[in-house]
Parts: C-alpha cells; structure tokens; sequence
C-alpha cells in the first residue's frame, strides 16, 4: 500500500526513514508527557476536590436545613456543583456502591486520605461527563456533588508537538546537507556510467565518500579494462582485414589471367565479395568511425548522392524530401549506414526509396522498399551482427549479415536510434532517428 508513495530516489527514502523516525519518537515523548501530565492533573484535581468538600460539609452542617439549598448553590461552581438532601431521605442512585468504577473508587480513596473527611460515608461513582458523589452529613443529611471532567489535551502535549516540528525541520535540514553530499557524487558517477559509450574513457570523480569513491575507482578500472579488451579486439580483427587484402589483390590480379571469361568473372566476384566482407568488418569493430568527428553537412546532399550513386549504376532507387538540411554528424558514417540502407533494400526488394524528414528535433532517414518484409518475430533481432534472414526474404545471400548491424552503430554514436518495421501496405521500412545538432 506504500510503495506508490515510496520515494524513488535514494536521497528522498533516507530522508523519508529520518523523518519517520524523529515522528516516532516524539509520538513517544508526546504519549508519556501527556500520560504523566493527566496523572498529575487528577491528583490535584482530587486534592482541590476534598479541600472544596471539606469547606461545605463544615458550611453546609453549620448552616439551617431551609438555608443548605441556598449555600450550596451559592459554592458551586462551573466545574462541581453541590445539591443537598435532606435527612431521613432516601440515598440517592449514584452513591450505590454497585454502580462505582476503578476510577471512582480511585478518587473515592484520595477524598478519604484528607484528615477531615477520614471515615466518613462517602460514595463516589463515575458518571458519562466526570465523577457524582454523595457525603452524609452529621444530622443525617447529604452533600450531592456532581464533577464535571474538563479535561483536555495539557499545554505540555501541545508544547511537545510544536517542539517536535521543529526537531524535525532541522533535522531534515542537516539530513538534506547530508545526503546531498551522499547523493551528489552517486548522480555524477550514473551520468559518467551512461555517458560511457564503450568507444571513450570518461572518468568518473572520486569525491565524496569512502564506499562513493570506492565505487568510482572500480568503475574507472573497469572501464580500462573493457577499453583494453575492446582496443584488443579491433586491432585484431583489423589486422586480419588488411592481411586479407594482400592476397585478395594478388587473387584479382591473377584472375585477370584466366582465359576462360565465365570462370574469370566468377573469380572477380569471389573476390569482390570477401573484399566487401573485408570492408564490412572493419566499418563494424569501430576503425573507420570511431576517429571520425562530428561536423556540418548538408544531409540532404548526402542522402541525394547516395540515392545517385545507385541510379547511376542502374538500380531503381531515388531521394526525396528537402534540396538542402545542414546538420552537425559524422558524414563517412552517416553516408555508409543510408549506403547499407539503399543496398539492403535494391538486395532484398530491387526498388529503395530514400526520404528525409526534418521534425521537431529529430531528423529522420526512412528507407522504404517493395519487398516482401519479414516476419514480425524477427524484427527486434534483425540487427544483429551476422544476423541473416534468407527464409523471409530472397535465397541470394551475399554480404556477412552486418549492414543493419553497422547502420544501427552509427545511428547510437550519433546519439539516435534505429527502427526497423514491416510497411502497412507491404515492404520494409528502416528509419534513422537522428538529433537535429
């Protein structure tokens, strides 16, 4: 039942708990002083009573029985009033000793201990508004008194509270201090962990305390270490490409040699197809574009040239949307994740439409093609690396599987995001959701 009023942050919960606490244990305090102060309250109250029936029964027995009416109306009070009976008159109800109560009795003894009224018949019983009693007088009369209970919640109560509030304030205020030292380095060292891309190191601060800074130093050194591991990664995949590109240049050469045209352009395009499995590999691990930095361009230029460049090798591809949309992105990267967007979609379908859309904030890159689509289970994986769907779509499977893979890295460095989606009326459709720097 707490938990949707539950602060989320950590700083909000300690304060939360402090704040719990110091309530708790000035509702305590509070309790106790209120108890001990109505214990104090109903011995005075009772020591008042037997002084005030002391004076009457002296007034009331010295006085004529026409005259007791009139006295006792003269010494009541708004919070004990006295009525007398006459002799010989039967007792009334509330003296019955059936009708007396713990407290009745407990304010019948302390009458009793006063020297004046000891051994005196007196009957006390606990009424709905305070206490009503009787005291027999000598010539066989009685003094009625009826008490009315007029307590409330003691100053002292009140008195707690308030100083409780304040307690509390200024114990919230130097919790505030507290945790703001606490809290502070823990959202600096969740921005730095967010920040960190895998690509650069972005050292968190070590202020703060021992545990904060512990922690700070361990995710410094973790970084480090996945740095190292991912630096060790590319620098070997990257060698591996290279060394590949020798003989690749000594197998295209030597094709050239074949007399046989058919098996010629076959050895060409054996060739042509691990060189682009070469290139592939080295845009992914991060050689090509991680260098790169960001500067103005003019988008729609670049997705113009790239759509060009397809036409002019015969392919059915074409831009639209505006002749001119400058924006600050890395424009190698930005220009071979539309030019895997374009060859992905004349690979599978054999049409791509390349579009441009300039919304508020965010730039959009939609590619759309004819072809048949994929299922729709597979859309949240479909850019994983050396991911390849060939079921779903035609049987040629040339390429490694990492052109979405690649479009998807280049589209997170620029700080955007990739969606993939099957077309309402039939097709594929890859949309970059790039900033608008």
């Amino acid at each position: 039942m707490l938990r949707p009023h539950w602060p989320g942050s950590l700083a909000g919960r300690i304060m939360l708990v402090l704040l719990a606490a110091v309530v708790a244990q000035y509702a305590g305090v509070a309790l106790i002083y209120e108890r001990a102060e109505l214990f104090r309250t109903d011995a005075d109250r009772a020591r008042n009573l037997a002084e005030r029936l002391v004076l009457a029964d002296r007034l009331l027995d010295a006085a004529e029985p026409d005259e007791r009416a009139r006295f006792a109306r003269l010494i009541s009070t708004p919070d004990l009033a006295f009525s007398v009976a006459p002799a010989g008159a039967p007792a009334p109800a509330v003296a019955a000793a059936s009708e007396a109560s713990p407290e009745a009795e407990a304010l019948r003894d302390t009458l009793l201990a006063a020297p004046e009224l000891e051994g005196r018949d007196l009957a006390v019983a606990a009424g709905g508004r305070g206490f009503a009693g009787t005291l027999r007088l000598e010539d066989g009369g009685a003094v009625l008194f009826t008490l009315r209970d007029g307590r409330s919640l003691p100053p002292v109560v009140g008195r707690a509270l308030a100083l409780a509030a304040v307690m509390a304030g200024a114990v919230l205020l130097v919790a505030l201090l507290t945790v703001r030292d606490l809290a502070g380095p823990l959202r600096a060292l969740t921005g730095t962990v967010d920040a960190f891309s895998g690509e650069a190191p972005v050292r968190a601060s070590e202020r703060g305390p021992p545990d904060v800074g512990r922690l700070a130093r361990a995710f410094n050194a973790m970084q480090e270490r996945i740095l190292r591991l991912v630096e060790d990664r590319t620098r070997s995949l990257a060698a591996i490409s290279h060394d590949l590109r020798t003989p690749l240049s000594r197998m295209r050469l030597r094709a050239g040699f074949v007399d046989d045209p058919a098996l010629r352009r076959s050895f060409e395009a054996d060739v042509a197809e691990v060189d682009d499995l070469v290139d592939s590999i080295l845009a992914y691990v991060g050689e090509e574009g991680a260098a790169e930095r960001p500067e103005l361009v003019d988008l729609a230029s670049l997705l113009a040239a790239v759509a060009d460049n397809a036409a002019d090798l015969g392919a059915d591809a074409a831009y639209e949307g505006p002749a001119r949309c400058e924006a600050r992105l890395r424009a190698t990267s930005v220009r071979r994740a539309a030019t895997n967007l374009v060859a992905n979609a004349l690979h599978y379908a054999g049409s791509a439409r390349l579009l441009l859309d300039v919304r508020a904030g965010t730039l959009v890159v939609r590619c759309d093609d004819d072809g048949p689509g994929v299922p729709p289970e597979a859309l949240p994986r479909l850019a994983e690396p050396f991911l390849r769907l060939d079921a779903a779509r035609a049987r040629n499977t040339a390429g490694a599987g990492l052109g979405l893979a690649i479009v998807k890295q280049v589209v997170e460095r620029e700080g955007g995001a990739l969606r993939l989606s099957n077309r309402p009326g039939g097709g594929f459709r890859a949309e970059m959701l790039l900033p608008a720097r």
